[in-house]
């Protein structure tokens, strides 16, 4: 556990945790890869002493090697809502007529306060961000009975149908 994307070959880790003391020396995992131009860029969970936090690598060729961006991390905790966030699914809008908000990124937010995960949204022009967080969640827990009544998680963007979709995953209290 620890390390994230293992390329073919299965012997080399594509990204490794980070040194002593830094964001994601803990544990690095959940990739999501997004190719724009020649370049892909994949975003990732990292933990460290304090909690999970979203960062960058870039690389010109999917095995690797990615380079981690000196900016990391890219979308930072806070506290309440955002204690620990993960699972960044990122598209780019190139139809979007500002381009300041061509990256859309949706992510989970596990909140201190209640235990429960919720979705948030940043954008940014670029995959180094910087990225501007959205504030608020833009989808919380469902009601009680709900499938999602504790909270929601991994978000998948879609474009269907002429309309932007978002998937996500749920969690009840039905074992």
């Amino acid at each position: 556990f620890g390390n994230a994307f293992v390329p073919e070959d299965a012997t080399t880790n594509a990204i490794a945790v980070g040194g002593g003391g830094t964001w994601d020396v803990t544990t690095v995992k959940d990739p999501f890869v997004v190719k724009d131009g020649s370049t892909y860029n994949m975003f990732y969970d990292g933990q460290g002493a304090t909690g999970y936090q979203i960062g960058l690598a870039t690389a010109t060729d999917p095995a690797g090697p990615w380079t981690k961006d000196a900016g990391n991390p890219l979308v930072t905790r806070s506290a309440g809502h955002e204690n620990n966030i993960q699972f960044a699914y990122v598209v780019k809008d190139e139809t979007e007529g500002d381009t300041s908000r061509r990256g859309n990124m949706l992510y989970s937010g596990f909140s201190s306060t209640d235990s429960k995960f919720r979705i948030f949204y940043a954008y940014a022009a670029a995959a180094a961000g910087p990225w501007t967080k959205h504030g608020s969640a833009v989808l919380g827990p469902g009601s009680v009975g709900d499938f999602d009544e504790n909270g929601c998680n991994n978000p998948v963007i879609l474009w269907y149908n002429g309309q932007w979709e978002v998937w996500y995953a749920g969690f009840s209290t039905d074992p």
